[in-house]
């Protein structure tokens, strides 16, 4: 459902106005059952990706000396994505007990897509820095899943950056103290909260 926005007040300079704001409110999620697993691995597995150099361009043109672009908008960890966007978070934890290795078979078709996603980013993109949300805390998940479940991705996110002379920076916002020490096992250059 869109709300109607006010207009925008005048933007501060070195401030972009992105656009209308909206708002949405999830009240369902479309993975539900078992055989739900297996219609997202199929929809990942035929995922393509481009990156629209032009459009970068254009940024780093108009940012000019005043600033850095940065290539936002990085894939987030498959745990990350499933929650938010396919399960919620009571539907993961139930899939994940109940049947572990179709959602385990998921998480690493979307993870190998995602390092796709970095591999071309990192290589294509000629921004500095590269940046990720992963809004996973320790209120959702325990540390033992994020350095299972989201951790590794994360690592091989920030080497496909590094070995491209590229800096990774990671969004997170929340309860992450207890997610630091692997955040920085896994090379993560910045968080950006």
């Amino acid at each position: 459902t869109k709300v109607p926005q006010p207009p925008a007040p005048d933007i501060p300079e070195g401030m972009v106005n992105v656009g209308p704001s909206t708002v949405h409110t999830t009240t369902g999620y479309p993975l539900t059952k078992r055989e739900d697993y297996q219609t997202l691995r199929y929809l990942f597995e035929n995922t393509s990706f481009e990156i629209n150099r032009q459009a970068i361009d254009d940024a780093i043109d108009a940012v000019g000396d005043d600033g850095v672009v940065t290539l936002a908008g990085g894939p987030c960890s498959p745990i990350y994505n499933l929650i938010n966007n396919y399960t919620g978070l009571e539907q993961f934890i139930f899939d994940l007990s109940d049947f572990p290795e179709e959602v385990e078979a998921t998480m690493s078709i979307m993870a190998e897509k995602n390092y796709e996603w970095y591999q071309l980013a990192a290589s294509a993109s000629p921004t500095a820095l590269i940046r990720c949300t992963d809004d996973l805390d320790s209120k959702m998940i325990s540390p033992a899943m994020y350095e299972t479940y989201a951790a590794p991705c994360l690592k091989r996110y920030v080497d496909i950056c590094h070995q491209n002379a590229k800096t990774f920076i990671l969004h997170m916002c929340g309860h992450i103290k207890e997610f630091l020490p692997a955040i920085k096992d896994a090379g993560v250059d910045a968080i950006h909260c």
